[in-house]
């Protein structure tokens, strides 16, 4: 029995070690994600606890969709098209467009866009606009938020981001000297003490040309968005604030829910709807350029 008792206790010694041993393995891991998070961009999407995983295969399937519109943009034969959806799934199949990013958050997900075509602002446009005005809503994800820049969460490196995004995205667009442009800073942290909210909005602030700005909190043009995540950071500065629909999916005291449908879903035969959705992303597009 001693002998029987010695050798449970030489287990249950190995199971700790073996259970250290992974624990550590996986905190390197986050630790190695995070040191990795700069200079990305693409999407951050929030959703309920432990609905991560169909989040990220909806997300997946929007993004899909958004990319293969791209493709098909201004493809005149049948033939380029058939060429085309070829190399859509061989993207597919080796994540060479986008990919996923472990950001060690319940409720979050974030998208890494690698392809340089698809724009995360110009994406979200798209895919709320469509969901707002055909009255669908996500099955999983609750907003998804463009993301134009990554970097290390610290004080400085979100002020630099900010005074480098503002003038490339928003200050172009002014008519006359005299013009002043509405704004708001939208601030979300999560897992992260380290930075104070009203201190790091009132510095982000400081960093906004006050001749050309003006803050409005209830009815902003533009907005500054900063997203924290634990060392991770994501800033976005975006015009026509409104147009995002705050950037949800989900549509409230909606009685009668139709859900997106996902490619399982779908019926073979929807070139109708491929020709509204370019149609949709023309038009999203030549508003882009408009206000470029």
């Amino acid at each position: 029995s001693n002998v029987t008792q010695s050798k449970r206790t030489h287990e249950s010694i190995e199971n700790n070690c073996s259970n250290e041993t992974k624990t550590e393995e996986q905190q390197s891991k986050r630790i190695n994600h995070s040191k990795n998070f700069e200079g990305l961009c693409g999407v951050i999407a929030t959703c309920n606890r432990n609905f991560e995983r169909k989040c990220t295969s909806e997300l997946l399937e929007l993004i899909t969709e958004f990319a293969e519109l791209i493709d098909q943009h201004n493809v005149s034969n049948e033939e380029d098209l058939l060429t085309i959806e070829k190399e859509i799934q061989n993207l597919k199949n080796s994540n060479k467009r986008f990919n996923v990013v472990d950001v060690a958050c319940k409720g979050v997900i974030f998208i890494n866009f690698i392809d340089q075509k698809i724009d995360p602002v110009a994406f979200v446009k798209y895919i709320t606009h469509k969901f707002h005005t055909q009255q669908i809503c996500a099955r999983a994800i609750q907003r998804v938020i463009p993301i134009q820049k990554t970097i290390n969460t610290s004080k400085d490196a979100i002020l630099n981001t900010v005074k480098e995004l503002v003038p490339k995205y928003l200050l172009k667009d002014l008519n006359s000297p005299e013009q002043k442009i509405k704004y708001r800073i939208f601030y979300s942290s999560r897992n992260n003490d380290l930075i104070k909210r009203d201190d790091c909005i009132k510095s982000a602030a400081a960093c906004v040309p006050v001749n050309q700005f003006q803050v409005d909190l209830d009815n902003p043009e533009a907005a500054i968005i900063i997203e924290i995540i634990q060392k991770f950071a994501g800033i976005t500065v975006l015009k026509n604030y409104k147009e995002f629909y705050q950037f949800k999916l989900q549509l409230p005291n909606s009685n009668n829910i139709t859900y997106h449908k996902t490619n399982k879903n779908k019926s073979k035969d929807s070139k109708t709807n491929k020709k509204d959705n370019i149609h949709t992303l023309n038009n999203n597009n030549n508003n882009n350029n408009n206000n470029n």
